[in-house]
């Protein structure tokens, strides 16, 4: 993780002034493939898609294995578009690759607005990837701050159900069939 995020930095400091995007990949319940398929089946996909993002390397794009199946990219784009080609490319790779489990990529990406942290932006693209992980027919979706401001809410709620029970704030009551 400390590589990726120093050279990520660092690419976006000398290319200062190009639009920049984190995009971050997880597999959704990737251990149900190292149970199915044997966990050599599972290091071979790992590697497969990590050769897929090294496509990708280059003088303005890093791109690394974060651990486990997250897997990042750190990118300079034109536009939006850019970044679904990319991120379309790789899920069809991912497709391609002929394992016996069903593979599901999750991509969430994070645009970088007002010298953001690589940091800062692999949290955003993760909040982002969960709103989809596991759907079936969404792989890919952009971060937006009311993700982050729905996940701050419901653990609020979270944190204050508890206190809300002991001090009879919400009671329950069951009713028989």
């Amino acid at each position: 993780l400390k590589p990726f995020l120093f050279n990520a930095n660092e690419l976006m400091k000398n290319l200062f002034g190009s639009k920049f995007a984190v995009i971050r990949m997880d597999i959704y319940r990737f251990k149900t493939v190292n149970e199915f398929c044997g966990r050599k089946a599972g290091d071979e996909l790992l590697k497969y898609i990590a050769d897929t993002f090294r496509e990708f390397e280059s003088d303005d794009t890093i791109v690394g294995h974060l651990r486990a199946d997250i897997f990042a990219m750190c990118v300079t784009y034109e536009d939006t578009q850019n970044l679904i080609d990319i991120v379309s490319y790789i899920k069809n790779k991912i497709d391609q690759y002929n394992i016996s489990c069903k593979i599901l990529p999750a991509f969430g990406k994070c645009i970088s607005k007002d010298g953001m942290d690589v940091s800062l932006m692999l949290d955003y693209a993760d909040i982002a990837m969960q709103e989809i992980k596991g759907k079936a027919f969404r792989f890919y979706t952009f971060y937006d701050d009311n993700m982050r401001k729905n996940m701050l809410y419901e653990k609020k709620i979270e944190n204050e159900i508890l206190g809300a029970i002991e001090s009879d704030y919400i009671k329950t009551y069951v009713q028989p069939k």
